[in-house]
């Protein structure tokens, strides 16, 4: 038996409480492997470019070499692909030593350049 099994239930509950919470249980959207090369500007200026990783229906991981870009901040995401053009906005959430956690603002379009259509995707669209 180890220590634990002796404690008693107010001592576990007590350590059970201090304990840091899982955080892979706090996202409303599973997340999809992708893998898109995208420019990120911020205030209108190319800052950098990266790879998507993962996205889901209300953000994306980019990992980007992350000197480059502030703790938190408005950004704007492109990506070309062909004669279509994806674009995108949000708000980085977080950085890891890896990339950067965005949340985004709405919707992906994406632009048809010679068609000059249009149109709203729902970002899981893009997922591999």
């Amino acid at each position: 038996m180890d220590t634990y099994e002796f404690l008693t239930a107010t001592d576990r509950a007590l350590i059970q409480a201090t304990q840091p919470l899982r955080r892979s249980n706090r996202r409303a959207c599973e997340r999809l492997n992708t893998d898109l090369y995208v420019a990120l500007r911020l205030s209108g200026k190319l800052i950098v470019q990266g790879r998507v990783s993962n996205i889901s229906r209300h953000g994306i991981f980019v990992e980007v070499p992350v000197d480059l870009l502030p703790e938190s901040g408005q950004v704007e995401l492109r990506s070309y692909q062909g004669d279509v053009m994806l674009s995108a906005s949000g708000d980085i959430v977080h950085k890891t030593a890896e990339g950067v956690g965005i949340s985004l603002r709405g919707p992906i379009m994406m632009y048809e350049m010679i068609e000059g259509a249009q149109y709203a995707l729902d970002p899981v669209a893009i997922a591999v």
